[in-house]
């Protein structure tokens, strides 16, 4: 079963639902009111199990949120507004927030993650504890920063072309 909604009463649907079994499976939402949907929301059994967002209006997903068990999980983004998501964050569950854990990101764009941060989350708050990158694009990992309490206090080169910085 579907419908379709009008919730700002101006004569036009802005908002699609579909449902299975009595539950709903998806909705579509015309945030902006220009005629276009640009939020996707994925349902399963009770649950919200995925959202994208087109925040530019562009007609391309720039923003996709994932949920286990009612929680976030994982975030994806196109930054540069370029069609290829260019940043993965990952989040760690402690208590009743959700804390990014991992965070990676493409710098160079092609399409995979060369820069790594890996953050202690036991705070409650993210703390930077480790920055990973490749900076010449051979999917090997040329410089490792450490960090204490989030400030720099080792850096290891492993690319000898890369020195000096």
């Amino acid at each position: 079963m579907r419908r379709a909604l009008d919730e700002d009463g101006d004569g036009k649907p802005d908002a699609w639902e579909q449902y299975a079994s009595g539950r709903m499976t998806s909705r579509e939402v015309d945030r902006n009111r220009d005629a276009k949907r640009d939020a996707f929301y994925t349902y399963q059994a009770d649950s919200l199990v995925e959202e994208q967002h087109d925040g530019n209006g562009d007609g391309k997903v720039d923003l996709v949120i994932k949920y286990e068990n009612r929680v976030r999980t994982a975030l994806e983004e196109d930054r540069d507004h370029d069609a290829r998501m260019d940043q993965w964050t990952r989040y760690e569950v402690r208590g009743e927030k959700e804390i990014p854990g991992l965070i990676e990101r493409d710098t160079n764009g092609d399409g995979r993650p060369d820069v790594f941060e890996k953050y202690d989350t036991s705070s409650g708050a993210p703390v930077l504890t480790r920055r990973e990158e490749d900076k010449n694009g051979d999917g090997q990992i040329d410089i490792t920063s450490i960090y204490e309490k989030g400030k720099l206090v080792k850096r290891e080169i492993n690319d000898p072309s890369l020195v000096p910085l």
